[in-house]
């Protein structure tokens, strides 16, 4: 027995309502007594305080050998130990936890607990809660929205019977005559009783929760089983524009080549589009499900549905717009303890037994899968692609790429990807949207040119659309249109940039300055390790980062992006600015890239020359318009018959003349001083 539970349910009189919360910290929990999820969570549990309008005490669960166990409540009255039968996790009701403290506190005790360590003045804790005991049932509806009356009076039928059968036996030390307390308790209490049954009663705002409307309209027991358990409004009820598909937009760029790769998916059991914020994933989803009519089942998720409860939640009600006699969790209520793979286990059998013999295919399309971190959901989606039932397809629509087997289901020819480089706008497309849906009056080479600023970047396209409208020299716009844009700015720092881990944002800012990116170069450039791990994230993470190769060694970033975060960086960090470009010039210049190490040293405000110390020779003039040209020392050395260590002497005395330290700085200082 605990000393002090972790969890507690107490009666709130300020919202007139029982609430569970920890008892360290009093962290209230989403979960409402009574409910699927209350009983899910009763079954992982080994004990809770209950603080109730009749009294307090401490329920604890006693497992025997064989069996789910059995509820028990011990409360200290007038110093003694005692016990009450509560019943099985499935009986645990308000009603049943407000008689059993009535029995303790409001009746003469009669039961002492005579067991060894009755001198024990506090109960001890309950052990920690596992990852395991962690997974609940979908909070979609209440159970008891979900059973006729007639399965109500089964279940508190079942429970008295089982109560008769203890109280003979002995069970737990209570007797027989414990039975005649409790409907003496029971026939005292507070409330205004509605009978369920013979033996059980109940208050009104309780037994209306068990009123089914198969029974209110007389149907049979075979009928009501057949009605779907998630028909009726849930305990959270549930934002029904999330599950439908978006109507297509009434101007829109149709894409055939692209819809007719999609109708093929429908030969594998995953279609992937993967690709940054505005490359039109929702869009061509919901354009492609209008003109094809395939059945489907839709679900938008949001940053909320990252917990197991609400996404199964979601996930269920999504299935039920495309058969609304799917998802039952009635069964699932028994398994101990309930899983997410317990709940997709009945949701393919139901799939499997209802459309069995059915032709068509369809889809459950899942969109912003991005939002999705818990490993649990990953998991529990990667089991039902692994037994996803025939002629069903699932479709992701993602920000990233998601943990799951695409490598596997890639081998097995069963995913069908489209990526960023598939979704931009074509020249055409660019010239159909910005001429004929926006309405500009572009010339073909105008459109064309602002698609290859934008990339097909479509969100890019768009905003530039915005800014055009009204203006009367486009093609100087479209000319001197860049990441610097302050629609462009502004739409990437909300969408992408702040979104990122502030460790994401620092290695985009500080490697932004460069026109090639790979592990080495960021880290000499970051001064730091960690830049190839950094990069593969990015790549995954369809952070505007393109593939310079098939090896995964270089890679740029999308040039309006690139634009945007620098002028981001110019604004927030002006003095790093100079200090990445010296560690670019210098890396480059230790491989012997000279003329990409001098364009990094111009880049790098550097303070204006003063006088020479002296004028430079006349071999020294010779040596300098080689190094300008781009020549090694080696090759100045075979060019003026000269040997290695002279030239490597003009060369520092080039440095010393003109103040600087390397011959990058070199260069890039002769071109802004008349020395030639």
């Amino acid at each position: 027995m605990p000393k002090n539970a972790r969890y507690t349910l107490a009666w709130s009189p300020l919202h007139q309502a029982y609430k569970l919360h920890e008892s360290q910290g009093s962290k209230v929990l989403d979960i409402v007594p009574e409910s699927p999820a209350w009983f899910a969570w009763v079954s992982q549990v080994s004990s809770f305080a209950f603080h109730g309008r009749n009294g307090s005490y401490t329920a604890c669960k006693e497992c025997k050998q064989r069996g789910e166990g059995y509820w028990y409540a011990y409360a200290r009255v007038e110093g003694k130990l005692t016990k009450r039968y509560l019943g099985r996790g499935i009986g645990l009701t308000i009603p049943r936890l407000e008689q059993a403290a009535q029995e303790l506190w409001l009746d003469t005790p009669d039961t002492p607990l005579q067991k060894e360590g009755t001198a024990v003045s506090r109960l001890l804790p309950s052990p920690p809660i596992t990852q395991r005991e962690k997974a609940f049932l979908p909070d979609l509806q209440s159970e008891a929205h979900a059973l006729s009356s007639a399965d109500a009076e089964q279940r508190h039928s079942r429970f008295d019977q089982r109560s008769r059968v203890s109280h003979a036996s002995g069970v737990g030390g209570r007797k027989p005559a414990i039975e005649h307390a409790e409907a003496a308790a029971l026939s005292r209490s507070s409330y205004p009783r509605v009978p369920l049954t013979s033996n059980t009663a109940v208050p009104p705002a309780i037994a209306q929760r068990f009123r089914h409307p198969a029974r209110r309209q007389g149907r049979s027991p075979a009928d009501r089983k057949t009605r779907p358990a998630l028909a009726h409004p849930p305990v959270d009820p549930l934002l029904a524009t999330k599950l439908h598909v978006p109507r297509p937009r009434p101007h829109l760029v149709h894409r055939p080549c692209l819809i007719q790769r999609l109708q093929q998916g429908m030969e594998r059991a995953l279609i992937l589009i993967s690709a940054p914020v505005g490359f039109g994933k929702t869009t061509l989803l919901s354009d492609w499900l209008a003109s094809s009519a395939i059945p489907v089942a839709w679900l938008s998720l949001e940053p909320q549905d990252n917990e197991p409860a609400r996404f199964l939640s979601y996930l269920l009600a999504a299935l039920q717009t495309y058969d609304p006699h799917l998802g039952t969790i009635r069964q699932v209520l028994h398994h101990q303890p309930p899983s997410m793979e317990t709940i997709l286990t009945v949701l393919i059998n139901d799939l499997l037994i209802r459309k069995g013999t059915a032709q068509e295919h369809f889809v459950l399309v899942l969109d912003n899968y991005q939002v999705i971190t818990e490993e649990s959901i990953h998991q529990a989606l990667s089991f039902l692609l692994e037994h996803l039932p025939p002629r069903m397809h699932l479709v992701l629509a993602t920000r990233e790429d998601p943990p799951l087997p695409l490598a596997q289901l890639r081998g097995q020819g069963d995913l069908l990807e489209l990526r960023a480089t598939d979704l931009r706008f074509t020249q055409e497309e660019a010239a159909t949207f910005l001429i004929e849906v926006m309405g500009l009056p572009l010339s073909m080479e105008e459109s064309a040119l602002l698609q290859a600023r934008t990339e097909g970047w479509i969100t890019g396209l768009q905003l530039a659309a915005f800014s055009l409208q009204g203006r009367d020299d486009p093609e100087a716009f479209i000319t001197a249109f860049s990441g610097s844009h302050h629609y462009v700015v502004d739409y990437l720092l909300e969408e992408v940039l702040n979104r990122q881990s502030e460790a994401v944002q620092d290695f985009l800012l500080q490697t932004c300055i460069l026109d090639r990116l790979s592990a080495p170069l960021c880290d000499a450039v970051r001064e730091q390790d960690g830049s190839q791990a950094m990069l593969d994230f990015l790549e995954r993470a369809n952070l505007f980062l393109v593939a310079l190769d098939e090896q995964g060694q270089w890679y740029r970033y999308h040039r309006l992006f690139a634009e945007a975060l620098r002028q981001w960086l110019q604004q927030t960090a002006p003095a790093l600015v100079p200090a990445l470009h010296l560690r670019a010039s210098r890396w480059y210049e230790q491989h012997g890239l000279t003329a990409r190490a001098v364009s990094h040293t111009l880049a790098a405000p550097v303070p204006q020359p003063g006088p020479l110390v002296e004028p430079l020779t006349c071999r020294e003039r010779e040596v300098l318009q080689l190094l300008l040209d781009g020549a090694s020392n080696r090759e100045i050395a075979r060019h003026l018959v000269l040997s290695m260590n002279t030239v490597k002497k003009h060369v520092l005395n080039i440095c010393g003349k003109l103040n600087v330290r390397r011959r990058t700085q070199v260069i890039a200082k002769a071109q802004t001083l008349p020395l030639l």
